[in-house]
């Protein structure tokens, strides 16, 4: 992968730790973080532009792995919506829906 960007996310209640990297020889996405608890996630896509689905798994603080999606929607340079599912349950449900702004 020739690089990665690093983030953290915190609010009340909530600390996440990641990076996202391109790897161009399979032109894939792969974004990958952490919880302070010892949960951990990972996602990928190939999509590219506006509006992309990533598909990954959420490995929880107990060891327990579910899948997850995401719809991240680019509306432009400074502001961006993401969309999450989970199937935690045998079945797809709703779990955030957010949208950044950067200042």
């Amino acid at each position: 992968m020739s690089g990665a960007i690093v983030w953290r996310y915190t609010g009340t209640n909530f600390d996440q730790y990641g990076f996202i990297a391109y790897a161009p020889k399979t032109k894939t996405w792969w974004a990958s973080w952490a919880y302070p608890n010892g949960g951990t996630g990972n996602e990928s896509t190939k999509q590219s532009g506006h509006k992309s689905m990533w598909t990954g798994t959420i490995f929880d603080s107990s060891g327990k792995s579910y899948a997850i999606r995401d719809t991240y929607t680019v509306y432009s340079s400074t502001k961006f919506n993401d969309s999450g599912e989970e199937n935690s349950s045998g079945a797809w449900k709703a779990s955030y829906n957010g949208t950044c702004t950067k200042s």
